[in-house]
């Protein structure tokens, strides 16, 4: 390893506090992490870093070009150090010639409390560990809101949301919509109507969120879940999470268990990929407060539901009488 090499790495140590603090509790995973990332380090280099006192790295900054101390790998976020991104399937973003993972980080969720449509209160480290974990699981884009941002450079696209086709033609008439982003989930089941074929049929690229509807779907839900919720939680006050709704909506819930044990998946994956069996469905926005959320549904990217299991998830709508809409792609 060149002067260089090592100048650069000891640059980013200096210059990413997030970095220097994998490596004061765990410099090996990060030296592995590093060389994920293309730094060529042999076994001996590695090992003469290795000794390298973390309380040592600020008295080398003289060492250092300016330059280098710029240097950051902010842009290449990690949670656990030693283990490395996954791969998942992507598919074509309609004409934005972008390519996304079936599923996508929601955000709304961990938006916090003291608005209408929150979620209750939230840890802010609890929401940033979701998020990076989903990264670190393949996902490959996250869904928020402000304009701003895409002013910032910091997202690509921006989409319209909930609008119905006489809204599209007018948008369309302006400019070529590139994406839509509609609620769809096996209880809201209306956009399947007219809006997915529209948008199929001029190659608009499709989100559909809430595809668990906010918690229904996820095969942890329950009647006494339910009547927990606080005050503060919008669910609480949903006609989807109170009375026959309710009961109707997780005995659907139910029903997606024996699918899920044949895939050897959860419930809430079998929910996420009923929304991706449907034709004109690019992707789902999935949200999560903590990592162990997003490991319940990141399987629904890769999982492919059958015609039977399409057929038995129409039976199961029809039996329990759970929302409104088509029961099927």
């Amino acid at each position: 390893m060149t002067q260089q090499s090592v100048e650069i790495l000891i640059g980013k140590l200096l210059t990413d506090e997030e970095l220097r603090e994998a490596f004061q509790l765990n410099p090996h995973g990060v030296l592995l992490w590093l060389l994920r990332q293309g730094l060529q380090l042999s076994r001996l280099e590695m090992d003469a870093l290795k000794s390298i006192k973390p309380s040592d790295l600020s008295g080398l900054a003289d060492m250092i070009d300016r330059r280098l101390q710029k240097a950051s790998l902010r842009g290449r976020h990690m949670t656990h150090t030693t283990e490395h991104t996954e791969t998942l399937p992507t598919a074509p973003l309609g004409t934005t010639g972008m390519r996304i993972t079936r599923v996508g980080f929601g955000a709304w969720a961990i938006g916090g409390g003291g608005w209408t449509f929150a979620w209750g209160d939230q840890d802010d480290t609890d929401s940033i560990a979701a998020i990076r974990h989903a990264v670190e699981r393949g996902v490959n884009w996250i869904d928020t809101a402000l304009l701003q941002l895409k002013e910032e450079g910091k997202v690509r696209a921006v989409g319209l949301s909930n609008h119905d086709v006489a809204q599209l033609e007018a948008a369309e008439r302006v400019g070529h919509v590139d994406t839509l982003q509609p609620p769809f989930s096996a209880i809201h089941r209306e956009v399947a109507a007219a809006d997915l074929p529209w948008c199929a049929a001029h190659r608009t690229g499709v989100i559909v969120y809430s595809p668990m509807q906010s918690g229904l779907l996820t095969g942890a839900f329950s009647v006494a879940r339910a009547a927990q919720l606080g005050a503060g939680d919008w669910r609480s006050r949903s006609p989807d999470f109170t009375g026959l709704g309710l009961r109707r909506n997780v005995a659907l819930a139910d029903a997606l268990q024996p699918i899920a044990e044949r895939h050897r998946a959860t419930v809430a994956a079998v929910a996420v990929a009923w929304t991706l069996a449907w034709p004109g469905v690019t992707g789902a926005i999935v949200g999560a407060r903590s990592p162990a959320q997003v490991d319940g549904w990141i399987g629904a990217a890769s999982l492919e539901l059958t015609d039977a299991d399409l057929d038995e998830v129409a039976a199961a709508i029809r039996r329990t009488g759970a929302g409104t809409g088509s029961v099927r792609p």
